[in-house]
């Protein structure tokens, strides 16, 4: 019948271009490494390795706390038109000022995943660097795909110790700015 010889010609079309693109691609194998290293990294260093505490892990200044606050207040609040009262310095109506996107997938990626707050607000920020670092590498594979895949090691070094102060110092909202800087 005439569906049975399209249907074997499609599978056969198909599986020729299966078979064709089999080959070991070295790009893909290069970013799924530098996630995994890029993740490992990161969480070793600023999280210990852990995704749940019983008390804030890499907060080294008040900006971190406060990032925490807010984001913790408004999980409770379910919104951020006013600033929480623990970080408003004990006024109500303060208006949130602050970019509140973070603070808003914070909240959510703590809830549903069922850890705490300051956490999550570490963990977003670090998928945030991740972030960063594969819009950079699609900036740079633009001009030559060979330097991007040698630049991806590099790109590593913001997990480490002088670099992680942007994550342990509070620095949240540099970090949320330059991912839609570099993403868009």
């Amino acid at each position: 019948s005439k569906i049975g010889i399209y249907l074997n010609l499609s599978f056969s079309t198909t599986k020729r271009r299966f078979m064709e693109n089999k080959k070991f691609d070295l790009e893909i194998a290069a970013i799924i490494v530098f996630e995994g290293a890029f993740l490992w990294f990161a969480s070793s260093n600023i999280l210990g390795n852990q995704l749940n505490h019983q008390y804030p892990i890499g907060f080294f200044a008040s900006d971190t706390f406060q990032n925490y606050g807010i984001a913790d207040g408004l999980k409770e609040q379910g919104n951020y038109i006013y600033q929480p009262t623990a970080v408003a310095g004990g006024y109500n109506d303060v208006p949130g000022l602050h970019y509140p996107i973070l603070y808003h997938i914070v909240a959510i990626f703590s809830s549903t995943a069922g850890i705490q707050t300051y956490d999550a607000l570490i963990f977003v920020v670090v998928l945030f660097l991740l972030g960063i670092s594969l819009s950079v590498y699609l900036i740079i594979r633009k001009f030559n795909k060979n330097v991007a895949i040698l630049s991806l090691p590099f790109m590593i070094l913001v997990t480490y110790s002088k670099f992680s102060s942007t994550v342990t110092f509070g620095q949240h909202g540099l970090i949320t700015g330059s991912m839609f800087l570099a993403a868009f």
